[in-house]
């Protein structure tokens, strides 16, 4: 599975001298166009080949595609995407089929390319979502396009007492009493799931009675992450597809929403000086600083650049000289990338912005970053942090 763990142990995999093949590719046999991928990998690789700095380069470039067309020869194509790392030096091949598509893009470096790997997990989080009704509890995680069902909460709850009498009133109690047993057991087993496989967000669906009497139950860690209902009942046919496509239309609204108030927050903290700053310059020289805790990037951004091979400082313009240390500059063709690079080094959170937060953000810059000083109201940024530094 892929994880923010992986992905910063695949960072940590570097030696000068080493390279390392990265390879994303969609997988989708169906379209008529579509070329094999070993095709596609071909073809960019001999790009490379044919623009390689040096002799050095292009041999340990071939060697590793004699590696990987042996492997494409036993490769049988599943999921949407497939994202594949290779270096004999380095002693590295690992390979993830993914569930959902990934640009088709072949990079030769001296690291392993992340940086889209990095974009999925920001754009996937994981949600878990519950559907409660009076008796029945369905319990599922969506992550990557994807959904499992992982929990289902039966409990055998007394109906109704339809006649009156002096009785009536005690069966009723009855009936009330197990259903909010039943309530109380949804939510422990959903506790127990965040703790066993982790969410970022919540989604509750039902009968509004049911539904409610479940949101009041949760403690208040789960409760905050609630972000949407689904008027779905736990007894419904086609039940999974129903709720994964539900799931993702609300997950495209509260991330582009959240990347909207994002940027409105960097912007503001950014005016008073203390606790963002916006611009490529301000935003790689406070990275170079170590002073960022949250990096923010216009997605699908890229520029080239400079980085002082003495003391690493990146920028997108550079005399003879590097401003801080009078180092020589070197050509970097995509700053971006090697900002990431950078940020993952130090622990640092990424988020990639999208929709109209990317048109804004590019008004200023594409870049910004939220300085150590954590701003008070940037939960959203907060949160990033926590996760990059946890490792999750």
């Amino acid at each position: 599975m892929v994880s923010l763990t992986s992905i910063q142990e695949l960072e940590r995999l570097r030696r000068p001298g080493a390279w390392v093949l990265s390879v994303y590719l969609t997988v989708d046999p169906t379209r008529s166009t579509w070329p094999a991928p070993r095709t596609k990998v071909y073809n960019a690789v001999k790009g490379l080949e044919a623009t390689a700095p040096t002799p050095a380069y292009r041999k340990a470039l071939l060697r590793e595609w004699e590696r990987l067309d042996e492997w494409f020869a036993q490769w049988t194509p599943q999921g949407k995407g497939l994202v594949l790392f290779a270096s004999e030096p380095l002693g590295l091949w690992r390979t993830w089929h993914l569930p959902v598509p990934v640009p088709d893009q072949v990079r030769f470096q001296e690291s392993a390319y992340t940086t889209p790997l990095l974009d999925l997990l920001d754009e996937y989080e994981r949600y878990a979502v519950v559907l409660v009704e009076k008796q029945r509890g369905r319990l599922f995680l969506v992550h990557l396009g994807q959904i499992e069902e992982e929990n289902l909460v039966l409990t055998p709850v007394p109906q109704k007492h339809a006649q009156g009498g002096w009785s009536a009133p005690r069966f009723q109690r009855h009936h009330e009493e197990a259903v909010k047993e039943h309530v109380r057991a949804v939510a422990q087993a959903l506790e127990e799931m965040a703790r066993q496989r982790r969410f970022d967000r919540l989604i509750l669906g039902g009968p509004v009675e049911a539904r409610t009497a479940l949101e009041e139950a949760l403690p208040p860690t789960l409760r905050e992450r609630v972000v949407g209902y689904l008027p779905l009942h736990p007894n419904d046919a086609m039940l999974q597809q129903k709720v994964l496509e539900a799931s993702l239309k609300i997950e495209e609204q509260v991330e582009r929403q959240r990347e909207a108030d994002l940027v409105e927050e960097l912007i503001t903290a950014s005016a008073k000086r203390d606790s963002a700053v916006l611009s490529p310059e301000r935003a790689l020289q406070a990275l170079h600083q170590r002073k960022v805790h949250l990096l923010v990037l216009a997605h699908a951004w890229h520029i080239g650049g400079y980085r002082c091979t003495s003391c690493g400082l990146l920028a997108p313009r550079m005399e003879d000289r590097c401003p801080l240390c009078g180092g020589t500059p070197e050509p970097v063709p995509d700053l971006v990338d090697a900002a990431v690079e950078q940020a993952m080094a130090q622990g640092v959170g990424v988020e990639w912005v999208k929709g109209a937060a990317r048109e804004r953000l590019l008004t200023l810059g594409g870049i910004g970053a939220f300085l150590t000083l954590e701003p008070r109201h940037s939960l959203r940024a907060r949160r990033l942090a926590r996760r990059a530094r946890a490792g999750r």
